[in-house]
């Protein structure tokens, strides 16, 4: 298929005198535009020092200008041609700087996930407690291990070992949720605990919840909904957290219909839960629209 697919797109070029690239930013504008672009790139030989260049300068901000020079150049676009419009040069700059800011992005979460939460940490002490407070607000003020925290789901009395899989990014991504979507934080704690859904440990199942967004974003499952999400507000790790939102809030939804025998069947309602996760963020991010 590969071959082929390669032939033909050979023969593209020579009957429109365009690259692949060029074509598809020629487009309408759309999500569907962007992931062709991106799937573009990340297969382009020709565009193998630029990408590099990326790689190595993700923590930096790169000049998009100089980035979109670049990408021209090396795909041998013709910014004479007629055809390199306005619209053309606004696509591409936009699908580009999309481009960069996912790659930001994995970068981001691969360093967050390898940063362990401690209490030694003034700036993790303090995220934890506001974790805390937020999600249980009638709470005493606490400063390290607590049965307090078993209220919320945690396994232990120590938070930080429940977040060894994740780091970082699970207490970020718990505490952006319990910040920005505190009614339905409250809400998920609550039904657990009056009964209302068979129990369940809410922050370890956050957490196992993100393990799997983690993974949707390692193996490109995850493009549609970022790219949706980036082009209807600012571009920064919060995306990802309001994603992680949509999606913990669905799961706990997804538990209480289930109706699960008990906690015992935690790992298979989650399995049969994420399973379906691929298809539902490539089919209009119906698990936003939940929220």
């Amino acid at each position: 298929r590969n071959v082929t697919w390669g032939v033909w797109k050979f023969f593209l070029r020579l009957i429109t005198r365009r690259c692949e690239i060029e074509r598809i930013a020629g487009r309408e504008t759309s999500i569907d535009a962007y992931i062709s672009f991106q799937s573009s790139v990340h297969t382009s030989k020709r565009l193998a020092n630029l990408k590099e260049k990326l790689r190595q300068d993700l923590q930096s901000t790169s000049p998009q200008k100089a980035l979109l020079v670049e990408l021209v150049q090396a795909k041998g676009i013709m910014t004479t041609n007629s055809s390199f419009n306005k619209h053309l040069v606004q696509n591409l700059s936009s699908y580009l700087s999309l481009y960069v800011q996912q790659e930001r992005l994995k970068l981001q979460v691969a360093n967050l996930t390898k940063t362990a939460v401690s209490w030694e940490n003034p700036d993790h002490a303090k995220t934890l407690s506001q974790l805390l407070k937020l999600c249980l607000p009638d709470s005493a003020p606490i400063q390290g291990p607590s049965d307090a925290w078993k209220g919320m789901g945690f396994q232990g009395n120590d938070p930080c070992t429940d977040f060894r899989g994740m780091g970082m990014l699970g207490l970020f991504c718990l505490h952006h949720m319990a910040l920005h979507h505190q009614k339905e934080m409250h809400q998920m704690i609550q039904d657990t605990e009056s009964g209302i859904a068979v129990y369940y440990p809410v922050a370890v199942a956050g957490i196992n919840v993100l393990a799997q967004q983690v993974q949707l974003l390692r193996n490109g499952d995850l493009t549609r909904t970022l790219a949706f999400v980036q082009t209807t507000g600012s571009q920064d790790l919060s995306h990802f957290a309001h994603i992680f939102a949509a999606l913990f809030h669905s799961f706990h939804v997804y538990w209480k219909n289930a109706r699960p025998a008990s906690m015992m069947d935690f790992n298979t309602v989650l399995t049969a839960f994420t399973s379906d996760l691929p298809d539902r963020l490539k089919s209009g991010l119906a698990l936003l629209e939940q929220e």
